[in-house]
């Protein structure tokens, strides 16, 4: 999850495919109003936006991008799409010169695979996110599942949802999901508060990697887990995506473990308030989690259940 900031009425919902133009001016409102929120200074990037798109070698480029905005990843709202926007600038466009880089310009394979998965990434992102807005509205009550793991199941990428719903039952503490750091490529992760074991030697997982094309990397971080999935060959859709990082979570051995990651008392307290035990006791057959979901509902104040979360954690 991210924290989210005011950018101000772009004022473009009205808009079915806004034309490179509009996309521009959007893009400088929304630098402006970032630097507003949060006491930066654009000026520079916004003068190099503004050489850009006077430069007549760009515009094919540009409104290929715009084009791709709005086909590859129609559920874009304004803010992400003006984000998309700003990062495939960065990536495609050398900004001393203000011209498209080189490599780009010789691969435009690459270029358009790398633009398929930014805008990929940004449509799937858990903030600012018209899901999340509805379910908030709609339909806040959270599931067990969801009040054990912290957040609302829209709050995941949306090519990860069915994944660490799965991982979670078998007992795998899931911290982050999703596109990695080399999302130009595709990048998939899971990040796990703990060291399970999971060994890429494994005939299962060997299996798994040639199935989907996809070659593993690990790495130990205060002791926690991070695995890579590294897209080999074709680029992969989303739904791709998506089967591949579900039969990953179908292979692994059930943990026996429960999981729980509860936190923010005042939340805590106010769903509490809100909804009875008996629908959350129904939800389960576990006792180990009947026994914190009864003990949750013992607290009476914000404090109690800041005390019983510290229980949790020994």
């Amino acid at each position: 999850m991210k924290q989210t900031f005011d950018t101000g009425d772009m004022n473009t919902s009205h808009l079915n495919k806004p034309p490179l133009e509009t996309i521009v001016a959007e893009s400088i409102l929304f630098l402006q109003n970032l630097d507003k929120a949060r006491n930066t200074d654009s000026t520079q990037v916004i003068d190099t936006l503004g050489k850009i798109i006077k430069n007549p070698e760009n515009i094919e480029t540009l409104n290929n991008i715009v084009s791709n905005l709005h086909t590859k990843c129609a559920n874009l709202s304004d803010v992400a799409r003006v984000q998309t926007f700003n990062e495939l600038v960065g990536n495609f466009f050398d900004l001393k010169t203000q011209k498209i880089k080189d490599f780009y310009k010789n691969n435009p394979q690459i270029m358009e695979d790398t633009m398929t998965n930014i805008i990929m990434y940004h449509g799937v992102y858990g903030y600012d996110n018209p899901e999340l807005n509805r379910r908030k509205l709609e339909n806040p009550k959270p599931t067990l599942e969801e009040l054990f793991m912290g957040v609302y199941v829209e709050n995941l990428e949306k090519q990860t949802r069915e994944a660490v719903l799965i991982l979670r039952k078998k007992g795998y503490d899931t911290i982050e999901s999703g596109f990695g750091d080399d999302r130009n490529k595709g990048q998939q992760m899971f990040h796990f508060r703990d060291v399970p074991k999971i060994n890429p030697e494994d005939k299962s997982i060997k299996d798994f990697c040639q199935r989907f094309s996809i070659k593993l990397t690990t790495n130990i971080i205060n002791n926690g887990l991070h695995i890579f999935f590294n897209n080999i060959g074709k680029n992969k859709t989303m739904e791709e995506w998506t089967e591949c990082l579900n039969e990953f979570a179908n292979i692994l051995p059930d943990t026996g473990n429960l999981v729980v990651n509860l936190h923010s008392p005042d939340e805590l307290f106010e769903t509490i308030t809100k909804y009875s035990k008996e629908d959350f006791l129904k939800q389960t057959n576990d006792p180990r989690a009947i026994v914190i979901i009864n003990k949750l509902y013992d607290c009476k104040t914000e404090e109690d259940i800041e005390n019983f979360l510290k229980t949790l954690e020994k």
